[in-house]
């Protein structure tokens, strides 16, 4: 069980990014955090984390590690909450919220396909690249490529996604093509904007460390799909998933930039409420997309 709680606590770290705020989650002192993960380590004979003063960075290993930890405790609760839903029948409704990037170019398809297979469950999907409350809006999962910022409520990570900046080429030949991230300042950029949101900035990184550039640019909406169609009409620059503008690029109609300074550490997320009993359908659907995301990683 002491292995356990160790697994819980190293994977809250990861998730949180901060011995701090992982062990607040499981009500642990930083000092008892430092400690049980120095321990674990030791045990492991693993370098788990890249400790800094600004960051706690998860190392390869760790990474691997976490991915493991994460299956060991999901089976674990998979079995004790199978005891209690074994005599009922999965029947009922799943709400569903994705970012506009993951709902339109994955989830949607994948939806088709398991309504037809499960056939007693029905699904209510509902896209929006703005953050909403899960609670109030009686959403069972959600999607999206950054985790949402609430302690009550379970984050669980996916493979990494690729991000890029791009513009069409017409775009290029009228403006000149960024050759550093400072480039950008000069650049007309096609921001994401919701009602409160602060400036946003484009995350960058090099051998300091990461960083981000205040971008800006005539065009902002709350819809990444706005985004894109607002690029390929040769209005400015965008930052997307690989997944969206992958076909795009083939076609030759965007062109990407920067490829190598941009930030790759973000993460698709399925955050559902924590401390609540995930009901026997909510259950099988997460298994049964993250076997699949786990087998196919075209998308990302």
């Amino acid at each position: 069980m002491a292995k356990l709680e160790d697994m819980k606590l190293f994977m809250r770290i990861v998730e949180k990014q901060s011995f701090s705020a992982g062990g607040r989650e499981m009500r642990l002192s930083p000092a008892v955090v430092s400690s049980r993960m120095a321990r674990f380590e030791k045990q492991l004979n693993t370098r788990l984390f890249i400790r800094t003063t600004r960051q706690v960075r998860v190392t390869p290993a760790g990474r691997r590690y976490y991915d493991d930890c994460q299956e060991i405790l999901h089976k674990v609760a998979t079995a004790e909450s199978r005891l209690e839903d074994e005599d009922n029948e999965v029947t009922g409704m799943i709400r569903l919220s994705a970012s506009t990037s993951f709902g339109r170019t994955y989830l949607k398809n994948f939806i088709a396909e398991y309504s037809q297979t499960h056939p007693n469950i029905a699904i209510h999907l509902q896209i929006t690249d703005q953050l909403v409350d899960l609670v109030a809006e009686d959403i069972d999962l959600a999607f999206r490529i950054a985790p949402l910022q609430d302690s009550s409520f379970k984050t669980r990570i996916f493979h990494p996604v690729k991000r890029y900046i791009c513009a069409t080429p017409d775009y290029f030949k009228q403006h000149g093509t960024p050759k550093t991230p400072r480039d950008l300042e000069h650049h007309n950029c096609l921001l994401m904007r919701f009602p409160g949101s602060r400036l946003f900035k484009w995350p960058f990184q090099n051998k300091e460390g990461d960083y981000g550039i205040a971008v800006s640019g005539n065009l902002e909406s709350n819809r990444g799909d706005i985004l894109l169609d607002w690029a390929l009409e040769g209005r400015g620059l965008v930052l997307k998933t690989h997944n969206e503008i992958k076909h795009l690029v083939k076609a030759g109609k965007l062109q990407t930039v920067l490829g190598n300074e941009l930030q790759q550490n973000s993460y698709l997320h399925a955050i559902y409420p924590y401390n609540t009993h995930l009901p026997a359908r909510v259950r099988l659907f997460l298994d049964t997309i993250a076997k699949q995301l786990t087998e196919n990683q075209n998308w990302l």
